[in-house]
Formats: structure tokens, C-alpha cells, sequence
């Protein structure tokens, strides 16, 4: 959702696909033709809908920043399927009809998903075969009118991926909400796990339709690898809540703890092969110790990430907790997103890569940490690293400086 409060693209096709295919069934895939792609699916009153689209760059390249998309990917196929008139939509819900008045339904398809409805005795090529789950069934009935809600204050500050929290200090203030969606009062007992937590008292009462805020302080508990998670839980008038979990790592804590070294041809010129989708020079900056990066853009995507290609094995990153640099940018404003790529190859462009977002870079020299998320990032498979950023003025200059590793704990 836009600030404006108006939807995205994004919001309307995954409204459609939910109104389409939110009741139906997968019966498996169909043969359509090369460069083509289709599943079928049987709805609740018998019928079968198609979905399809052509394959693209979507499918067959890796999620990057650079990806392009070449054209529409237009391509035409038919089905064998009873005289009459079908209807569709495209990805966005945009309905339309098609005439299969000599028993040809002939569809053309791009690289937006597409549904055509109330197809009939269609086979699939490739049935669909349920994965059978393993282990016991899960036997909880949640009272999911119960919601936990954590209001954070400024000790905590959010990931630029949004998906968890950097504890600035070692113990940090929060408010805890606990919702009560059903018509009736309600009271429990709450449990916390991953810290230490002050303030929680030993039940809590919440009136119907109606909210509890509790003032708290944590302590979170850090792995190894400065990461942890706080887990919210809770049991009211004898029924189990659905958890909350709040992941939470110590980017601070990992950078007052650990042993940065210098990232050995970093600020070299040489070292950094050009990637952008622009004209772009990288020059030597001895005054202020820094790499210049400037790139000029005259149409497309406004994209530059440079690439670093790691001499191994003599500078392999494993054991590697994540990166630091300082970093500047002009003009600030015309930064989209910065991105440090995890490269497992060393092509040029592509290539297998875990993309961390970087908080985006202003006008004065600030210093950013980017940690190697455990499970996401395997330190011991990067050959190359890419740090940039994709722009959305036609010239933007960022520089780069002081580039190091956090290597072990003292």
C-alpha cells in the first residue's frame, strides 16, 4: 500500500489469485508448448480453471535488481475443449472472452500469469501428489481471538528487511499489547522465552473487544552468532494463544565484540570490475582515503553494483559474522535501495546471490554493518561481492571506504 493509502499492482493480482483460485484445487500441470507455462485446478462446483503464462527471465534468472524482462514474451497456444464462449481475466482481474465456436479455445499468453474458467475434461499432464506430512498432527487449538502486538521504543531499531530488530542496548524498553477480539472478557497467564523480562505481571485480565498494554523491559538472549528471537506466549481461561516471535539480533554487540580486519584490495580501483546499467567510472580518492563510484544513466533501469571478486583461497570469508564500510552518497535523495550481494560465482552479473539491504546512505560519512544472516548466507561459498544501489536520478555518485570484515570474537 502506497502512502496515500491507495494499493500497489502487487495487491491487486494477489487479490485476484485469491478470488480465483482461493477454493480450488491443484489437479497438476499441462503441456502447453515451449515456452509456456500452465496449471490446472478444479473448483468447488466441478469446473476447471487454467492458469498460464509464458516463460521470461522471471523464471529462469535469479531475483536481482538488474533483471530485465525482454518484451512481453507474447506466445499463442490452443485447448481441445467443448464449443462455447469461456471467460477470463489477466493477472490484474481485467475480464475478458474467448470463442471456441469449432472446439479450439485459442489463448495468447505473456509473462503476466493469466486464468481462463470453466474448462471441462481437461487431463493433466503431470498430476499433482500431495507431500505426506511426517511426524505427529499438531493437536493445538489456538484461541486466536487472543493477539499479541509489541510496541518497540527507541532502543530497538527495525531492519531495513523489516523482519527483525537491532537491540542497540544490552536491555531495552517495549510495550506489550495484548488484544481481546472475542465479546467476552478474558484472563491469562503469559510466558515469555528468548530473554530476560521485567515487568510482567502474574496474570492479565483484557475486557472484550478491548486491549492490555503492559510496559516491559527485555534482555535479550544472543547466540553465537548474535542472533536470538523472543518468543511471546500465553494460555487464557485454559486455552493456548498463537505465539508472537520477534527476531532480534546484536548488530552492535557483534561489532564491539569481534575482530574487524581490513578487506585486502578494497579501496584498489583495479580490484572492483564496473556492473552497472549506465556509464560508470571508479576512481581513487586519496584525500578522503575512499573509492568514488559514479555512474550516468541515459535510459532503463538505474542500476550500479561493482564487483569485487575474492582472490581465494587466501581471502575466503568463512567464519565471516558479516561486512562493514563507511559510505556516502550524492545525491542522497536519489537513492532507491543499497544492496551488499553475497555472490556464490564469479560471473559476471548473474549468478547465485543473497541480497542484504543496507540502510541507504546520506550526504556525510556514516558507517553501515551488514551481518551474514545464519542459514541465509554460507560464508564459505562467496567468491564475490557486490555493493551498490539502484538510483532514480540520472547521475549519482556513492563512495566507499574502510571496508572490513568481522571475522571472530575476541
Amino acid at each position: 500500500m502506497r502512502r496515500d493509502f491507495t494499493v500497489k499492482p502487487g495487491y491487486v493480482a494477489f487479490s485476484n489469485l485469491t478470488f480465483t483460485l482461493g477454493s480450488a484445487k491443484l489437479e497438476g500441470s499441462l503441456e502447453l508448448g515451449d515456452g509456456l507455462r500452465g496449471f490446472l485446478y478444479r473448483q468447488p462446483d466441478g469446473g476447471q480453471t487454467l492458469a498460464y503464462w509464458s516463460v521470461s527471465e522471471l523464471d529462469t534468472e535469479p531475483n536481482r535488481p538488474d533483471r530485465r524482462i525482454t518484451g512481453q514474451c507474447r506466445r499463442s497456444f490452443a485447448l481441445s475443449v467443448p464449443k462455447g464462449v469461456y471467460a477470463g481475466t489477466d493477472i490484474f482481474g481485467t475480464p475478458f472472452q474467448a470463442d471456441a465456436s469449432d472446439g479450439k479455445l485459442r489463448l495468447t499468453s505473456t509473462w503476466m500469469i493469466a486464468y481462463v474458467n470453466g474448462l471441462s475434461g481437461l487431463k493433466p499432464a503431470v498430476p499433482f501428489r500431495a507431500v505426506k506430512k511426517s511426524g505427529a498432527p499438531r493437536r493445538t487449538e489456538y484461541d486466536r481471538t487472543i493477539v499479541y502486538r509489541v510496541r518497540l521504543s527507541d532502543d530497538f531499531v527495525l531492519s531495513t528487511g523489516r523482519d527483525s530488530v537491532d537491540t542497540g542496548k544490552e536491555r531495552a524498553a517495549l510495550k506489550l499489547e495484548v488484544w481481546n477480539l472475542s465479546d467476552q472478557p478474558k484472563t491469562g497467564r503469559l510466558k515469555i522465552t528468548g530473554c530476560r523480562v521485567e515487568g510482567l505481571p502474574g496474570t492479565v485480565s483484557v475486557p472484550a473487544f478491548g486491549r492490555t498494554v503492559l510496559p516491559l523491559a527485555i534482555t535479550p538472549e544472543f547466540g553465537r552468532d548474535y542472533t536470538g528471537a523472543v518468543k511471546v506466549s500465553g494460555t487464557f481461561d485454559g486455552r493456548e494463544t498463537s505465539p508472537l516471535v520477534m527476531p532480534v539480533v546484536a548488530a552492535a554487540k557483534l561489532v564491539r565484540e569481534s575482530r574487524r580486519t581490513g578487506l585486502a584490495r578494497s579501496d584498489r580501483p583495479e580490484a572492483w570490475r564496473p556492473n552497472a546499467s549506465g556509464q560508470m567510472t571508479i576512481l581513487r580518492n586519496d584525500a578522503e582515503n575512499a573509492l568514488k563510484f559514479r555512474t550516468r544513466f541515459s535510459r532503463g533501469d538505474f542500476w550500479v553494483y561493482p564487483e569485487f571478486r575474492l582472490k581465494l583461497p587466501q581471502e575466503s570469508l568463512r567464519g565471516v559474522y558479516g561486512i562493514s564500510f563507511e559510505v556516502k552518497a550524492t545525491p542522497a535523495a536519489g537513492v532507491k535501495q543499497m544492496l551488499l550481494m553475497a555472490v556464490y560465482g564469479k560471473q559476471r552479473e548473474h549468478g547465485e546471490a543473497v541480497f542484504l539491504k543496507v540502510v541507504p546512505p546520506s550526504e556525510k560519512w556514516e558507517e553501515r554493518v551488514v551481518p551474514f544472516p545464519p542459514g541465509e548466507v554460507d560464508p564459505a561459498k562467496i567468491e564475490m561481492l557486490r555493493l551498490g544501489l539502484n538510483s532514480t536520478v540520472p547521475d549519482i555518485t556513492y563512495s566507499v571506504r574502510n571496508v572490513r570484515v568481522i571475522r571472530t570474537a575476541k
